[in-house]
């Protein structure tokens, strides 16, 4: 397994930004509005929000990937929650987006929750220079234990196609 940090904290306090922020807005059902509200307070944040139409995933993630590529050169920090499955962004196991190694946001179907979503690939994700993953929770142990035993998830793809992952967790180990 490529280099793992593991930070051991209920809390993690750094500093992400540089003097004019950019940030990924990424969406997800559950976490949108207290993920924009917290992104708000950020001094000098800028968010780019996907636009849902509605009407085709597909076409959203086309014109949320132009958004991203003329305004981010570079991502400095990405932060993802690993789900109770091992996946990351909306990269669950089994799906197309998976295996995407030509876009930066595609559309893909999440059968477990049979939605579809605009998520980043593997491709932006290798790219970027910090990638922070939150195991946090009891109900993470599982999924704790078979990423640190490099296992078939998402999270492990990711850590193991970068040099360096931060894993932050609340849990022993």
């Amino acid at each position: 397994m490529k280099n793992i940090l593991i930070l051991i904290a209920f809390i993690l306090s750094f500093n992400l930004f540089s003097q004019e922020p950019t940030l990924l807005y990424m969406n997800s059902d559950w976490n949108h509005k207290n993920d924009y509200k917290f992104l708000r307070l950020i001094r000098g944040a800028k968010i780019l929000e996907v636009e849902y139409s509605g009407i085709s995933a597909d076409e959203d993630a086309k014109k949320y990937s132009a958004k991203i590529t003329n305004n981010i050169n570079t991502f400095d920090t990405v932060i993802l929650g690993v789900g109770e499955d091992g996946h990351i962004a909306s990269l669950f196991p089994e799906s197309d987006a998976i295996n995407d190694s030509d876009n930066i946001y595609v559309s893909n179907e999440v059968n477990v929750l049979s939605k579809w979503r605009v998520t980043a690939t593997f491709k932006l994700l290798q790219e970027a220079k910090n990638v922070y993953l939150l195991v946090t929770g009891s109900n993470k142990k599982e999924v704790l234990q078979t990423i640190m035993d490099n296992g078939d998830t998402s999270a492990n793809k990711l850590i193991n196609e970068r040099n360096q992952t931060f894993l932050v967790t609340d849990q022993e180990i």
